[in-house]
């Protein structure tokens, strides 16, 4: 997120959603790993737990591509909708 803000030559609109959604991601990730490590087959990871965290890396990859989608699903279930800066500013031009 940082390296995204000093690379933009735009102000970008930063929300809670990657936060939330990237450290959640990483902290299922980090649990996983942490129970193949210590538990399942201590200290090394078998080819069926890699298979595992390959296809969770895959997993993330498509919630990447469907970001915006599960973003308005998941502020609809919290009851959070955002108002966009943009429509404010239109509706009060609008009437």
């Amino acid at each position: 997120i940082g390296v995204c803000a000093i690379a933009s030559k735009e102000v970008l609109e930063l929300t809670w959603w990657p936060l939330a959604r990237d450290c959640s991601y990483y902290t299922v990730s980090l649990s996983v790993l942490a129970i193949f490590f210590r538990v399942s087959s201590p200290n090394e990871i078998e080819w069926w737990e890699a298979l595992i965290l390959f296809l969770m890396y895959l997993g993330y990859v498509t919630l990447m591509r469907n970001s915006e989608d599960l973003r308005k699903w998941v502020e609809g279930f919290l009851g959070t909708e955002v108002v966009r800066l943009e429509e404010k500013e239109e509706d009060c031009k609008g009437g």
